[in-house]
């Protein structure tokens, strides 16, 4: 309740990543948790570029293993996709969101089909940033009034606090809702 020093994080089992971003005891800023603990890294969201193609494999494999428990299910690359980024971790890819934007009923949608950012970065706002930047730049710019997602069951509730709401569809998969 009175702060905390990464000293006092250190040999905690914390993700040194993470303890490299608490303010040391040599330092005078302090994080009080008596607010709202700061814990968005800074970053920034850009679209992937080709240099980042290996980057989008290694998470496309990651979120394919954790999902299914196999890789290569399905295929990313070929997808439009946002990458979040840290100067924190010289400019390391956090996560990435693969979309699609097609017509669907005469109306543009813009289809979130992959969303994956990496463990040790969760909970930090890097998967809410990506999909706020998708609803927000990518459906305004390519003027798309529908914005979904297929979700695993177990995970609705992320998108549904980001205030998407659960639909019937054809496009539904079993376990994951629409």
């Amino acid at each position: 309740r009175e702060g905390v020093f990464a000293e006092d994080l250190t040999d905690k089992g914390y993700d040194p990543k993470f303890v490299a971003t608490i303010p040391s005891k040599n330092n005078t800023e302090r994080l009080s948790f008596k607010k709202d603990p700061p814990l968005k890294y800074p970053m920034h969201i850009r679209d992937s570029t080709s240099e980042d193609e290996s980057v989008l494999e290694e998470l496309s494999d990651a979120f394919q293993l954790e999902l299914y428990n196999q890789t290569r299910k399905e295929h990313f690359l070929e997808l439009d996709s946002l990458v979040v980024i840290s100067p924190l971790f010289n400019e390391e890819i956090l996560g990435a969101l693969w979309y699609q934007v097609f017509n669907d009923k005469g109306k543009d949608e813009l289809y979130i089909r992959s969303l994956f950012v990496r463990p040790e970065f969760r909970q930090f706002g890097a998967g809410k940033s990506l999909v706020e930047f998708a609803c927000e730049e990518k459906a305004v710019n390519f003027v798309c009034p529908k914005v979904t997602v297929n979700s695993p069951d177990h995970r609705t509730s992320f998108y549904r606090n980001l205030g998407f709401r659960q639909v019937r569809s054809d496009r539904e998969i079993e376990g994951n809702a629409y």
